[in-house]
């Protein structure tokens, strides 16, 4: 029991440095809402490492949570990527996509669903299958007010250059996930055990809920 319970911890340790520290440091440097796509395919890519039993596990857990695999912010992404092609490429799902939302009705509820990822990815762009009929293409919230001509100006320019977007003040993170991300790594360095860990993190949510 002991010797399982020594592996585990080795194995908890290991996923700690090989995956969660280095995002952690890849999104402080880059915490922009457009670098959210790029942020959840280095997950992916980051815990391919991992045994098939474990890797089962933590797919669907990204899977549920791959809210940045949503064509409108895998579109953010592919705006601000240094390549020009790839910029070109979110060029023409945008127009697109603005094409057919005149044909929608004034006012009609949008529902985001998180469409099934592709972990087998080799790129970000690839993290969805863009000709499923379940993935539904829309224009970027912080996109629709600008006009063809200004998103065409931007996305061509030349390749290796990175237009310069007013949306990138909107971050991929909130200072609740900092704090959560806080408590966490807190609780891992103090205790001993997921059940230690998890019982000190519970308990230290509720105490601070008792004292809003």
């Amino acid at each position: 029991m002991e010797r399982i319970y020594c592996k585990y911890e080795r194995d908890y340790s290991h996923v700690h440095v090989t995956v969660y520290v280095p995002q952690w440091f890849s999104i402080k440097k880059n915490h922009s809402i457009a670098d959210g796509s790029r942020h959840l395919f280095e997950a992916i890519k980051l815990s391919r490492y991992l045994p098939l039993k474990y890797r089962t596990v933590v797919d669907a857990s990204i899977q549920t949570n791959a809210f940045f695999a949503l064509p409108e912010n895998i579109l953010l992404g592919m705006v601000t990527d240094p390549r020009l092609d790839v910029r070109k490429a979110a060029l023409d799902k945008i127009l697109k996509a603005r094409e057919e939302e005149q044909d929608h009705v004034a006012g009609e509820v949008r529902y985001n669903i998180v469409p099934n990822l592709n972990f087998e990815a080799q790129e970000y762009t690839e993290m969805i299958h863009w000709g499923d009929p379940d993935v539904s293409i829309t224009v970027p919230p912080v996109l629709r007010h600008m006009t063809t001509k200004e998103l065409t100006d931007n996305l061509i320019v030349e390749d290796g250059i990175v237009p310069e977007w007013t949306f990138t003040q909107f971050p991929c993170h909130t200072v609740a996930v900092e704090r959560t991300v806080k408590l966490v790594t807190e609780a891992s360095s103090k205790y001993i055990g997921v059940e230690a860990r998890d019982r000190n993190i519970r308990s230290t949510l509720l105490s601070r809920q008792s004292l809003a």
